[in-house]
């Protein structure tokens, strides 16, 4: 186990620990991503286990990402106002679902890395979090954008799966040609995850119902 990745499990932990001494003051969406967090170091997890007895992580990936799909139908249902937007995250999630599933059972191997299902759920994901930032665009509030949960979130979405999305179509490309894949995107993939779970964890730390509190009176 390489020093970076061991740097990358501490993260996620610290994130989840952080959570739990700040439960009392998280709000909804703050509990569904603490949860989010523990869901990733239990693949994380597995993953190594996968990696010693099947010499390959990539089994438990394909769980992982219907997890991730489903967490982020949750966080969007919560974040959209418009019925309309709201309605059209989870018809597409719910059809995006069975496809991802689908393609696991019935097109890609278990033993290789779910390339397709990651292109997939990260458009899904890219999507949604734009359409969001449009949203909160459209109503403009006092608060900083880097103190709402909700830009931070979709900021740190758009960024880590815009890259997923264009590495990981590639992935299967390069496989499939015999070809070897480029050590550079590896890296890129491992600082865009630091990236993401450090701005999770930010998200974490934000206080909503005192930063509401604080400009609601410049607002009056």
């Amino acid at each position: 186990m390489s020093v970076r990745y061991i740097l990358y499990l501490v993260l996620i932990c610290f994130g989840i620990v952080f959570g739990l001494f700040k439960i009392k003051s998280l709000n909804s969406f703050q509990n569904k991503l603490r949860y989010l967090l523990l869901w990733v170091l239990i693949i994380e997890v597995s993953g190594r286990v996968c990696a010693y007895t099947l010499k390959t992580s990539f089994p438990v990936y394909h769980f992982y990402l219907p997890g991730i799909l489903i967490f982020h139908m949750l966080f969007f249902k919560d974040f959209f106002v418009s019925y309309l937007s709201k309605t059209f995250v989870k018809t597409v999630g719910f059809i995006l679902l069975p496809i991802v599933l689908f393609i696991s059972q019935f097109y890609s191997s278990w033993i290789d890395f779910p390339s397709y299902q990651s292109v997939l759920i990260s458009l899904y994901i890219v999507t949604s979090s734009l359409f969001c930032i449009k949203e909160m665009l459209e109503e403009p509030s006092l608060v900083p954008l880097h103190k709402q949960l909700k830009f931070v979130f979709c900021i740190s979405n758009s960024f880590f799966y815009s890259i997923n999305f264009f590495i990981f179509g590639l992935f299967d490309p390069f496989k499939k040609e015999s070809l070897l894949i480029p050590e550079w995107e590896f890296d890129v993939l491992y600082f865009s995850n630091i990236v993401l779970y450090s701005l999770y964890i930010y998200c974490l730390s934000i206080d909503e119902k005192f930063i509401e509190r604080k400009y609601a009176v410049f607002k009056h």
